[in-house]
Order: C-alpha cells, then sequence, then structure tokens
C-alpha cells in the first residue's frame, strides 16, 4: 500500500506543478501556504484522525462526484448528458454508504473521461459562451470545487497511508477502521490523477469564455452540492 499510494503522489505532485496550472487566470494564483499540518499535528488519537480521514474523503469524493456530474450535464452532447443523469439517479437510489462510496468511485471513473472528451472539444467554448447565467455559475462553482479537492487530495492521501501504518501496529483493536480508511485511500488514490488535466483544462476554457471560476486554494471549504441542474430538453 505504501508504495502505491507514493506513486500516486509523485505523480499528483508532477500534475500539480504542470505549466497549464502557472498560466491559468484563476489557477495562477493557486494558495496553500506552507505545507499542512503533519499526520500527528491535527490532533486527537489515531482512531479520531481516521474517523476524520473517513469523513474528509467522503467530503472530497462526493464533491468531485457530483461536480464532474453537472459539467457533463451542462456542456455535454444529448448522450453525455443521459449518462450524467444516469449516475445522478443511480447514485440517488443507493442507500447503503459503503456501496454508495463503491458507486461514487466508479462513477468518478466514467464521468471524468466524459468530462476530459468534453473540455476538449473545439466546441466548447462556444457551448460555454452560449449557456445561460445560471448555468455558467454551475459550471464554474463545479470546476472550483474539482480544482479544490485536486489541491486537497496530496496531503490528505499522505495523512491517510500514514494512518494505515499507525493503525496496522494494532490490527485487531483498530480493524473496523482499517477497512474503510483503505477504502477511502484506494478510491482517492484512483482520483487524484485525474483531476489537475481536467482543472487545468477547464479553467482556460473559462478564462477564454470570459466566465469568472475563481481561484481554488487547498484551505477552502469543499460543500458537495447534490442538487444537478439538467438543460431543459
Amino acid at each position: 500500500m505504501k508504495k502505491v499510494v507514493s506513486g500516486m503522489l509523485c505523480g499528483v505532485f508532477l500534475l500539480l506543478s504542470m505549466d497549464g496550472y502557472a498560466q491559468l487566470g484563476g489557477l495562477g494564483a493557486l494558495k496553500g501556504g506552507s505545507k499542512t499540518e503533519s499526520k500527528n499535528e491535527s490532533g486527537g488519537n489515531a482512531a479520531e484522525r481516521a474517523d476524520k480521514f473517513v469523513a474528509d474523503a467522503t467530503v472530497i469524493r462526493e464533491a468531485v462526484v457530483y461536480s464532474l456530474i453537472q459539467i457533463n450535464a451542462a456542456l455535454g452532447d444529448k448522450n453525455q448528458i443521459a449518462i450524467a443523469r444516469k449516475q445522478a439517479e443511480s447514485l440517488a437510489a443507493e442507500t447503503k454508504p459503503k456501496e454508495l462510496a463503491a458507486k461514487q468511485g466508479t462513477a468518478i471513473k466514467d464521468l471524468s473521461a466524459e468530462a476530459d472528451r468534453i473540455l476538449k472539444n473545439a466546441e466548447t467554448e462556444q457551448k460555454i459562451k452560449s449557456l445561460s447565467p445560471e448555468m455558467q455559475k454551475r459550471v464554474a462553482q463545479s470546476l472550483l470545487a474539482v480544482g479544490i479537492a485536486a489541491l486537497k487530495l496530496p496531503d490528505t492521501l499522505e495523512a491517510g497511508q500514514a494512518l494505515v501504518s499507525e493503525l496496522s501496529g494494532n490490527m485487531m483493536a483498530n480493524m473496523s477502521r482499517l477497512g474503510p480508511l483503505k477504502d477511502g485511500l484506494k478510491t482517492l488514490g484512483e482520483t487524484a490523477p485525474k483531476l489537475p488535466p481536467l482543472v487545468s483544462t477547464g479553467f482556460k476554457l473559462m478564462q477564454s469564455a470570459k466566465v469568472d471560476a475563481g481561484s481554488p486554494t487547498k484551505d477552502a471549504e469543499l460543500k458537495p452540492n447534490k442538487e444537478i441542474v439538467f438543460p431543459e430538453e
């Protein structure tokens, strides 16, 4: 696990330092200050920190998946909009937390691939310009949320990796926490490399379309917005 996550972290750090980030209007002012508090500086014992990690991972996962649904719903073609709608309906229908988390992870894989195709489409900039002000705002807020998530993920993954090592020292006592912790690490590790390219492309498009998407910072609060607005049919 340690080698796998470390490899993911290296990839994320490289992506976050891409020239595309430095060149973007909003992302040109990426903020984060010094490295966030270390794994033992956040206070509380390992069990409490593990619970916090799982809660934080849930917020990041939900912010990303619903933001991607909104981006694809606003900017996709009829087929991509239908896929986004189906994903939203599937997530809304799931009531079991473990199954919901797994569905969200799978949805992020599928939706991020669709979002990549949408944002790289030559017609997308014009589509952004043609959206209503309300829909432009929703796309901007969704891209901002994905940008914030991308900046939070490296430290979050590092903290989670350290917690797995710490809790594994007393496997029997911490079994109930290790499962959700490892599940959260797996999903976030798979999500992390997908986000920086989407944010880089998306912010360039918004800048060209003269729509302000704000400036993501890793200390900003993430608030998942599950209320998706689909284009009128």
